[in-house]
């Protein structure tokens, strides 16, 4: 329940949970890509960029920990980029 109380530009809106025959997640769509795909794609990233996203990570995880939300699995493929952004999937 607390992950639907997370707000912040930086984190995926859940908008629902539950158990089916599997626990599941039901989040915000947003078009981009994970942050393993532009690195293939691209490459190493400019200086600027990766300030970018580590500082609006760190914006989202602060965000997350004040409501006692711990992520335990960050990785590129857990990172959304929109536009020059980041927006970490919890998943």
């Amino acid at each position: 329940r607390v992950l639907c109380k997370l707000n912040h530009k930086g984190i995926l809106q859940v908008y629902r949970f539950g158990i089916s025959d599997l626990p599941f997640l039901v989040t915000e769509y947003l078009e981009g890509e994970d942050l393993r795909a532009l690195l293939s794609r691209d490459g190493a990233l400019s200086y600027a960029l990766c300030l970018n996203l580590a500082i609006q990570l760190a914006e989202a995880l602060q965000h997350a920990h004040l409501l006692g939300v711990v992520h335990r699995d960050l990785k590129p493929e857990n990172l959304l980029i929109l536009g020059g952004g980041a927006a970490p999937e919890l998943k």
